[in-house]
């Protein structure tokens, strides 16, 4: 385990596991010293997808919960980009 990922662990929380991109969609795209990184959204740990509307469907706590879960599937594509 990476000390970032025990650092995170720590902290109580855990890379999600990030489905397979479809087509020639690239979450990360590394160009010399940079990484530029789209297309993500919130997923759970399991893989599964958050869905619903902040203030209808979802919580304010479920959006925080949402947003950091977005937050850590971009941490995973940038772990699969510096390997």
């Amino acid at each position: 385990m990476s000390t970032i990922e025990s650092k995170l662990a720590a902290m109580g929380l855990e890379l999600p596991v990030l489905p397979g991109s479809k087509g020639i969609y690239k979450s990360c795209l590394r160009v010399g010293n940079h990484v530029y990184v789209s297309g993500h959204v919130s997923i759970n740990t399991d893989g599964s997808f958050i869905k619903g509307k902040l203030g209808q469907d979802v919580s304010d706590d479920e959006g925080f919960i949402a947003a950091r879960q977005c937050g850590l599937a971009m941490l995973t594509s940038l772990k699969k980009v510096f390997r």
